[in-house]
C-alpha cells in the first residue's frame, strides 16, 4: 500500500503516474491523506524538499540517497539517476 500525501490541485497527476505504474504492478494500491493525518508523510519531505529547492540544498542530500527519481509526465518511464554515493 502507498501513502501520498494529497496536494489537492496535484491528486489527479499522481493518478495519471500511478495509472502507467499499474501497467507493470497491477496489484499496487495508493491512498492520497491529508499531511496531518499521518506524520510518516512527513519524512518524505525532509529529503524531497532540498531535492526540488536545487542549488546548495541540492547539493547537500546525495549523502543521505541512494539516488533520485524524477518521475515522467505523463508519459515515459522514470529517469533514474545514482547519487553518486
Amino acid at each position: 500500500m502507498l501513502f501520498l500525501e494529497s496536494r489537492h490541485e496535484q491528486d489527479r497527476e499522481d493518478h495519471d503516474v500511478i495509472r502507467l505504474a499499474r501497467r507493470r504492478t497491477p496489484t499496487l494500491m495508493y491512498q492520497h491523506l491529508p499531511a496531518a493525518e499521518d506524520p510518516m508523510l512527513w519524512l518524505p519531505d525532509a529529503y524531497a524538499w532540498p531535492v526540488g529547492a536545487g542549488g546548495d540544498w541540492r547539493r547537500r542530500v546525495p549523502p543521505l540517497l541512494d539516488g533520485v527519481v524524477d518521475l515522467p509526465g505523463k508519459s515515459g518511464i522514470p529517469n533514474l539517476r545514482p547519487s553518486g554515493r
